[in-house]
């Protein structure tokens, strides 16, 4: 592998025959491409002169020809590859053609900008562009490409952030591809930015935002209440920010900053994390992270959601990011805290290694088998990305420290990132490193989870690369163990996946030169591993011997009667494995084999070439020996593979040891037929697949002629195995005399070839002419009539057809004679300019590919193939013709038939064998690839792949080719068209595996017909659907739904109105016809897949579709015509009032599939009379079917919406008309209500009067959620938020409600006709809803009262949002004021209704921020207002006894006060706060109130006053303080016994403090302070929390319960500092002594949520945990107990010195206070009860330390394990403690005790056996 080039130009390996022709076939490409690129360049530059059609045509052209110039690898011939004398001639070239390429990259990346583009052409454009832009080598490091940047992400923001204003409807599918594209070509422009972007990148909104909010500015403040918006602009910012650009170091700061405002979303911080990880990585240590690193850690301790012993999480998150900003996240946090983790060591901060250590001890428990649970996936995650990162790293680093390079590089798109020599990893870190990363590994290797083993295996094996010298031995020394160990199997699975990854390492001598002694001794323990009884660890050692016989040269070398001996032995133990293997059970369609045919596919390939010759002679004749006495299938067809890759290994031995004997076997050559006298058909089927394939691997066999009399007489046989084996020799027969393949010479480090000779081609030929003939003779020259009557046409039928499919199979290596006159037929059919014919002619032309008709001086060869293949596809076209005739009803007859085509037809595109050889290289590669990058470094890994890596592309690349050189003898129309027109024939049979099999053969058909003779096929096609459709039978329609929802057809109608016309008028007729569930189903499936596809299509200039087209293939080019028509045929359906209407007699599916496409279709562009529009929304906006008033709605929004500029007076005079009419308006308002009721109206059961009506007991509100999510989900995937909630709102610091989605969707859409009418009418129409909604009665019983009253209140809303803002207007606060102040006294009656209120009021809030700054002032003036009124009314009620009206009213008022305040920073209101918040914090009645739902909405209203006083701190500290000591007087129980009475005032107080608490942690914002005042200002905290733990020993228990919920909120919440943490351990220490056990235990479970969540970010976390010490010798055994289990938690955060330190502690006490050293024997009761806490504490204490580390035997842990079992004769509950530890101890310790009881000396083992029953016991 040393020293070997990197794979470079195809010229050079390909084979001989077309090397020549390789580089003219590059240069005339290029050639192509660019003159193809320069007229697309000039006519985009010509604005408003260019033909739209051919610059979109020339793109796609482009893209194609691109696609393929990449994937065929032409461009590497002009790569500078060259050294000494050619390197002058090879770097001009290179420079050519890199500012060729760079014509071609701009001229696509313009195509990509351009707004009316196509999206899916838009796709292909950007990812032929990325695909470009990963090739650095072609445009080189001094390349000056500035991409466009900042015009592709406007355009990605518009089409998928911004288009929830309403937008043109565009397919699910088509959606996330673009999206992916957009992302992807993005984060590919990074790397070709650089200092010069500087300023453009700065003016990004992040930036700016992030200037304002660190300085402290107003607007920062505004900014920070959308913490959403913060979200959208970092997301968008991170897939552009160049991390490798100097610039970016000194925003790093601030972005700390930033980070540190929001502390509750995940999308948040993995944004930053990623952010963050390749900063440090691109640009090592050029800034300091050690002021930073504590507060890092924290947040990717949050990440990789680790909890506390008890499940207690820290990490949640409040914001939800809304899908369209959802869309922009990338990036793993787990990943990339890694990634941060590892670039940021540095010698010169050794805390930097300690807190990585800290950290990986903290989570270590979570690595063990017994611990690892399935949401826990971050954890193993963790592991397998640090040890990747770190090989990277160290393998950069070592290699500079080799060459001598001292300072810094910087990585860009070429070259990997090093640091300087003092910030590199010495050895010693690195030893320590991977040492502490190996035990956890080891650890997870054995976890139940497949996922966690192979994540640790892939981890060992990059640690091994690492440092080889300290994982090699320990893993073979487990390795020992697990093999032997016979009772837990998982093991020696999990060691086999460890081993396999090394093995690269260890065959390595130059990385580890002691690894041949491993090998040796490997080898041997993997032969028991071939295990007949469990087949997935015998995949498991082959996959091993895989890996190893790459290096058997080597081994052979060194000890070649050892190899010998193996070899032998292996091929023993598979051989008997393969005797044993039983034939598996059939699942679905195919067999899932114990071994799989690829593995073992890939073993033979690899271990048989590797062999020696001298070994591989026995090895040979031990196969043929098994093969003679082998019976079962199973076997047989392993075998196969194994004799096909011998023969290939070894041609020389096939003849003699496998042809000649099973010929012999199976005919005598004396006689025509078969031997069948001693033979089964079962033996005979499996020797003639040995024959088979013993042909396919050896093409020069001496005994050809027989090979070929033995397949025909086996396709004469009527047994359809033994003529299905006949048909597969033939075929073999052929591709081992037609295809090039690779030599199986593993010496050489050149690519050679098998190319068939010219006596090769000449044979095939002849075998195929005498097939024909056979073919001819046995079926098509014989009496037809006659064979009908003996019954044996049949089986002949199905003979011929395997035998044509053999020839089309085997013989298609044929087929590139034939294909240049296709292509020249079709280039003369096109009528276009000489250059641009001769361009498409280079672009789409077949490659060359070593196929006949290539590489030899016969000129007549093409000729020979296009007749060959006429004759094949005749006889085929006969076979079809005989089976329709005689066999029309026959199901298997017309299947089987369409074998030859169905298979034939695309023979290279997938050719298996290049999916195979694709991922044996993609995994190889995986295997090898740690060990290239320890050696050579990370860029290098393509360089100095091993040969065996380079010949499986080379070999693909091949494979490739012929994909483009072949694809099916299609030269005579005639007899394409009558094949076509039987295949569409049998797409419509009534037998569905017909119509499957004859749809994947017209698919294939159509692929390869030309675009002018499949436009013809296409519309006869739609014919015979539309006749089908016509006779109404249900099958033939299932068939033609079938057929259209084919992904061909969806895409390819999807490009073109005058195809999507067609299939909308299918659609249309099918919805009507029939009614059976299956039909239903079909319909719907192909009108989900169609839409899923549909997007704008663009609509040419109008000058040129008044062109006649010549040609009628053209005809799409009428686009903005035949959407015009499609949408005149929906109008006419919509609006036809006749019987035979499709909407006639109400059927709604047929509606909801109108309107939806109506809605899929509309564009601007599109003329629709007013008359339409009117009779729309006056029908159908208020249908009695849910869903179609649903679609209706969405329709006449996104028309609003996309024409408010051009048709606003149309709309207007519209809306106005309509709202007029009070008939009209009643309706509306009736279908709002059942909307909003419980049962559907739509649903009702007519027939049984059983259910008085009721509708299917679905709520109407989620009925109508999922109808208009139907679109919103399932096909646009969010393109349109304006049905469903607008814009994502509120973005603020408190979150909406979540029930509410029925009433949002109202208001906006109402909001948005309301605009329309002019203010006399508005009145009016309110006056109307007024008396409908409140006054008049209802007569549907299911639209209640408060059905009603809440629409009432969404009209009044969309009322006021509605009302112009125009500043000429009058009244229009009076109005908004008036109709708010009648809405809030009428509706909202009960208390589930107060989320719809507060979503109302909030809306109404929004709309005066629409308004100009003159209207704000009274706006706000009335919203004082309004407030006072409110708070007067709340002062004059005060506290109820119980629940009542005004209790209710009360909680009404105060969430109202919450909706008008939530949203608004009232800066010139502070004063008006203060008075409020010191008014509800002295009024006690509502502290203390007895309604539930009136404290949390205190609770609410105060969290949201005192996050508003933030103009002065000072003002929230006096916020906060007020609340809290007004608290503390009422909370804090009395000196006295309390009465009932004032129990239960103490109770509630407490309560509405804990909710407070809550409602605090939950917010999303916190302006200039990260969090809620209340939790900031430790003097606050110092009041408050004592509170809220003494609420714990409550009698209610509902709530002590909620204040445990607020004590584990409170714990995240409290960012520790030095003043909190001495605030806090006052109050522990305060506790110790407080009288109730409840409050001492919630104290304890306190400080261990905070500890544990915050232990990177505190400064003194030792103190604290030695005051929880304290509390293991509380009065209370409950509270000891809560220490223990606090202490297991916490321990392992600590460092090693401190738990000695504690351990020898809890030793001292228990020897203190054991009774037997008390020599005073003391009897008095008190000082016997302090001795048993102390010595029960200490008891807890040390077995809390040694439950802390469940897996593992540290130093310590012998003494104090032998010193707490001296306690097990003790009095209870100190014995209880000891037997608890010690059950637990043995569940997790007893796999590995046997080794960890040798860490104990010989007395401590025997003590603990005498005090201790047998492990098992407790286990």
């Amino acid at each position: 592998m040393d020293g070997m080039d990197e794979w470079q130009k195809p010229s050079k390996a390909l084979p001989d025959t077309f090397k020549s022709k390789l580089v003219i076939e590059s240069k005339e490409h290029l050639t192509a491409l660019f003159a193809l690129a320069q007229d697309i360049s000039h006519a985009l530059s010509a604005e408003g002169k260019e033909n739209t059609s051919d610059v979109y045509s020339g793109l796609e052209l482009l893209n194609l020809g691109m696609k393929r110039f990449l994937n065929m690898k032409f461009y590497k011939e002009f790569l500078p590859y060259s050294e000494g004398e050619e390197c002058h001639e090879s770097f001009s070239v290179w420079e050519d053609f890199s500012s060729k390429m760079l014509l071609i990259l701009e001229t696509l990346l313009a195509g990509v900008l351009r707004r009316e583009m196509d999206a899916v052409l838009r796709i292909k454009l950007a990812k032929t562009a990325t695909k470009l832009l990963e090739k650095p080598k072609i445009f080189g490091d001094s390349c000056d490409f500035l991409p466009p940047w900042k015009e592709t992400l406007e355009l990605l923001e518009e089409f998928h952030v911004h288009s929830f204003d309403g937008s043109l409807f565009m397919g699910k599918e088509v959606r996330e591809q673009h999206l992916r594209t957009l992302v992807t070509l993005l984060l590919c422009f990074r790397y070709y930015l650089d200092a010069s972007c500087e300023e453009q990148l700065l003016k990004l909104p992040l930036f700016t935002t992030m200037a304002s909010v660190v300085s402290g500015s107003a607007a920062g403040d505004m900014d920070w209440e959308q913490p959403i918006q913060l979200i959208a602009q970092l997301a968008s910012a991170s897939l552009i920010v160049p991390y490798h650009v100097p610039f970016i170091l000194s925003w790093i700061p601030n972005a700390v900053c930033l980070w540190k405002k929001i502390n509750t979303s995940y999308d948040w911080d993995r944004l930053w994390l990623r952010l963050f990880g390749r900063i440090a990585k691109q640009q090592p240590h050029a800034i300091d992270w050690s002021p930073h690193i504590h507060f890092l850690y924290d947040r990717i301790f949050s990440c990789l959601h680790i909890s506390t012993r008890e499940g207690v999480y820290r990490f949640h998150s409040t914001i939800k990011t809304p899908p369209n900003v959802a869309c922009l996240v990338r990036g793993d946090a787990v990943s990339s805290s890694a990634e941060f983790i590892i670039y940021s060591l540095t010698p010169e901060s050794p805390s930097s290694l300690d807190l990585f250590l800290q950290l990986l001890q903290i989570i270590e428990p979570f690595y063990h088998p017994n611990h690892l649970e399935h949401h826990q996936h971050f954890v193993p995650t963790f592991l397998s990305s640090c040890c990747r990162i770190l090989l990277h790293r160290t393998s950069s680093e070592r290699k500079a420290t080799r060459d001598n390079i001292m300072h810094p590089i910087l990585g860009t798109r070429t070259t990997t990132a090093v640091a300087s020599r003092e910030h590199r990893l010495p050895e010693e870190w690195i030893s320590i490193i991977v040492a502490k990363l190996y035990s956890l590994a080891e650890r997870s290797l054995y976890s139940k989870s497949s996922r966690s083993s192979q994540e640790a295996a892939n981890s060992i094996g990059n640690l091994c690369a690492i440092l080889p010298g300290y994982i090699i031995p320990n893993l073979v020394s487990t390795a020992e163990d697990d093999f032997m160990s016979l009772t837990m199997p998982h093991r020696t699975k999990a060691t086999l996946k460890a081993l396999e990854m090394i093995c690269p390492v260890l065959c390595d001598s130059q990385l580890y030169p002691q690894g041949i002694e491993y090998i040796w001794h490997m080898l041997f323990l993997l032969l028991p591993c071939v295990d007949v009884n469990d087949s997935t660890k015998t995949k498991l050692a082959i996959d091993i011997v895989i890996t190893l016989s790459y290096h058997f040269e080597q081994l052979f070398n060194e000890q070649p009667n050892m190899l010998e001996d193996f070899v032998l032995q292996w091929i023993e133990r598979i051989l008997h494995f393969l005797e044993n293997i039983e034939a598996p059970a059939k699942l679905g369609h195919a067999k899932v084999s114990p071994l799989g045919f690829e593995l073992f596919g890939k073993f033979c390939e690899v271990f048989f070439p590797n062999c020696p010759e001298t070994i591989m002679s026995c090895v040979v004749e031990k196969v043929s020996k098994k093969i003679a006495s082998v019976f079962s299938m199973e076997a047989l067809k392993h075998y196969g593979i194994m004799v096909f890759w011998i023969a290939k290994t070894y041609p020389r031995c096939v003849d003699s040891l496998f042809i000649k004997p099973l010929l012999l076997h199976i005919q005598d050559s004396s006689q025509p037929h078969l031997l069948q006298k001693d033979t089964s058909k079962d033996e005979l089927h499996g020797r003639l697949r040995l024959v088979a394939n013993a042909v396919r691997g050896f093409a020069d066999s001496q005994y050809s002629q027989e090979i070929f009399q033995v397949a025909l007489a086996a396709m004469k046989e009527t047994d359809r195995k033994v003529y299905k084996a006949g048909s597969r020799l033939l075929r073999s027969l052929l591709e081992g005399l037609c295809c090039t393949t690779l030599k199986m010479d593993t010496t050489s480090c050149a690519i050679d070839w098998n190319v068939p000779t010219d006596i090769h081609w000449k044979e095939a030929m002849k075998w195929i002419q005498r097939s024909l003939e056979f073919v001819d003779s046995q079926l098509f020259h014989t009496n037809l009539e006659e064979s009908l009557k003996d019954d044996i046409l049949k089986e002949r039928i199905f003979s011929t057809a395997r035998t044509l499919h053999a020839l089309e199979r085997g013989g298609r290596w044929l087929l590139a004679g034939a294909m240049h006159r296709w292509m020249d037929k079709e280039e003369e059919e096109e009528e276009e300019e000489e250059e641009k014919k001769k361009i498409r002619f280079i672009l789409k032309r077949p490659l060359y590919a070593g196929m006949f008709g290539e590489g030899n001086d016969h000129p007549n060869n093409g000729e020979l193939a296009s007749e060959m293949w006429k004759q094949v596809y005749q006889r085929i076209l006969r076979l079809l013709e005989i089976s329709c005739q005689y066999y029309p009803d026959n199901a298997v007859v017309l299947y089987r038939i369409l074998s030859p085509i169905e298979l034939g037809n695309e023979a290279f595109r997938f050719d298996s064998r290049l999916h195979r050889v694709g991922n044996q290289a993609r995994n190889y590669k995986q295997c090898i690839q740690s060990l290239v990058i320890a050696k050579y470094g990370t860029n290098q890994v393509g360089k100095h792949m091993p040969w065996t890596y380079h010949r499986w592309r080379m070999e693909c690349l091949f494979r490739r080719r012929q994909g483009f050189c072949a694809k099916g003898g299609f030269t005579e129309p005639q007899l394409v068209n009558a094949l076509l027109e039987h295949l569409k024939h049998l797409c419509f049979s009534e037998f569905r595996k017909v119509r499957s099999r004859a749809r994947n053969a017209l698919v294939c058909s159509f692929y390869l017909t030309p675009s002018s003779h499949r436009w013809t096929q296409v519309e006869t096609l739609f014919q015979s659907v539309e006749t089908w459709i016509a006779t109404s039978q249900e099958e033939r329609i299932i068939a033609c739904m079938e057929l259209l929802q084919h992904p061909f057809f969806i895409r390819f109608v999807a490009k073109h109105y005058y195809w999507i016309k067609y299939l909308v008028h299918v659609i249309l007729q099918c919805s009507k016809i029939s009614q059976r569930q299956d039909v239903i189903f079909s319909l719907s499936s192909l009108f989900g897949k169609f839409l899923s596809q549909v997007r704008p299509l663009v609509l040419y200039n109008k000058s040129s579709q008044d062109k006649p087209q010549q040609h009628s293939w053209r005809r799409e080019i009428s686009c903005w015509q035949q959407l015009q028509s499609i949408f005149d045929m929906l109008n006419s359906t919509v609006f036809d009032s006749s019987e035979s209407s499709l909407f006639h007699g109400g059927n709604w599916r047929v509606e909801a599939f109108v309107f939806s496409l109506f809605y899929a279709f509309y564009r601007p562009e599109c003329a629709i009379s007013e008359v339409y529009l009117q009779e729309l929304m006056r029908k159908y906006l208020c249908s009695e079917v849910m869903i179609v008033r649903a679609i209706v709605q969405r329709i006449v929004h996104l028309m609003i919406q996309l024409s408010k500029h051009r048709e606003e007076e149309k709309w207007r005079s519209i809306v106005r008309h309509l709202f007029s009419d009070e008939s009209f308006v009643e309706s509306l308002l009736k279908t709002m209500c059942q909307d909003l009721s419980f049962y559907d109206p739509n649903e009702q059961q007519q027939s049984s009067a059983s259910t008085f009506g009721y509708r299917n007991n679905m709520p109407s509100a989620t009925v109508m959620s999922l109808a208009s999510s139907f679109f919103s989900d399932s096909l646009d995937a969010f393109t349109c938020w304006i049905v469903d909630g607008g814009e994502p709102w509120p973005l603020g610091c408190f979150e909406r409600a979540s029930n509410d989605l029925v009433s949002l969707r109202h208001v906006r859409f109402l909001s948005r006709l309301f605009s329309f009418v002019d203010a006399q009418t508005l009145p009016q129409v309110y006056r109307v809803c007024s008396l409908s909604l409140l006054e008049q009665q209802s007569r549907d019983p299911f639209v209640t009262l408060k059905i009603k009253q809440l629409v009432f209140g969404e009209c009044t809303v969309a009322f006021i949002l509605g009302l112009e803002k125009d500043q000429s207007r009058e009244n229009i606060e009076q109005y908004a004021l008036e109709w708010m102040q009648q809405m809030f006294a009428k509706c909202f009656v009960d208390a589930d209704s107060l989320a719809t209120m507060e979503t109302l009021f909030r809306l109404v809030v929004s709309w005066k921020e629409q308004h100009p700054q003159g209207l704000m002032h009274h706006w706000w003036t009335a919203w004082t207002n309004r407030n006072n009124h409110n708070i007067d009314h709340l002062r004059s009620n005060g506290n109820n006894s119980s629940w009542s009206p005004s209790s209710l009213n009360n909680a009404r008022y105060l969430r109202a006060i919450f909706a008008l305040s939530a949203d608004q920073s009232p800066l010139h209101l502070q004063d008006t706060l203060v008075s409020w918040i010191e008014w509800l914090t002295t009024d006690t009645d509502y502290l203390s109130h007895d309604f539930e739902q009136v404290r949390e909405e205190v609770a609410r209203l105060l969290c949201c006053w005192m996050m508003k006083l933030k103009t002065q701190q000072q003002q929230q500290t006096w916020a906060s303080k007020k609340i809290i000591e007004q608290w503390s007087g009422q909370s804090s129980p009395p000196q006295q016994q309390p009465d009932k009475p004032q129990q239960q005032c103490l109770s509630h107080a407490r309560h509405t403090l804990s909710l407070l608490v809550v409602r605090c942690a939950h917010i999303r914002g916190g302006g200039q302070s990260p969090f809620h005042p209340l939790f900031v200002d430790s003097h606050a905290v110092k009041i408050w929390l004592p509170l809220l733990l003494k609420a714990k020993e409550d009698s209610d228990v509902d709530v002590s319960a909620q204040a445990t919920n607020a004590l584990s909120f409170a714990a995240r919440c409290l960012i520790p500092c030095p003043d909190m943490e001495s605030v806090l351990l006052d109050i522990g220490r305060d506790h110790l002594q407080f009288p109730s056990f409840k409050v001492r235990g919630g104290t304890v479970a306190f400080f261990q949520w905070w500890i544990f969540f915050h232990y990177f970010r505190l400064s003194n976390a030792v103190m604290l945990q030695e005051m929880l010490l304290e509390y293991l010798f509380d009065e209370s055994v409950q509270v000891r107990e809560a220490a223990s289990r606090c202490i297991i938690s916490l321990a392992p955060l600590n460092p090693m010195q401190v738990v000695e330190d504690w351990s020898r502690r809890m030793i001292q006490i228990i020897q203190d206070n054991d009774k037997r050293n008390d020599t005073q024997q003391s009897t008095q009761p008190c000082q016997e009860e302090s001795r048993i806490r102390l010595r029960h504490g200490a008891v807890l204490g040390a077995s809390a330390l040694i439950l802390s580390q469940p897996f593992a035997m540290l130093p310590w842990m012998p003494s104090l394990l032998v010193q707490v079992a001296y306690c097990i004769h003790d009095v209870p509950p100190i014995s209880t403690c000891v037997r608890t530890m010690f059950s637990e101890f043995w569940r997790s310790h007893h796999e590995e005790w046997p080794k960890q009881k040798q860490m104990l000396q010989a007395d401590q083992r025997e003590a603990l056996n005498e005090l201790l029953i047998a492990p098992s016991y407790y286990a």
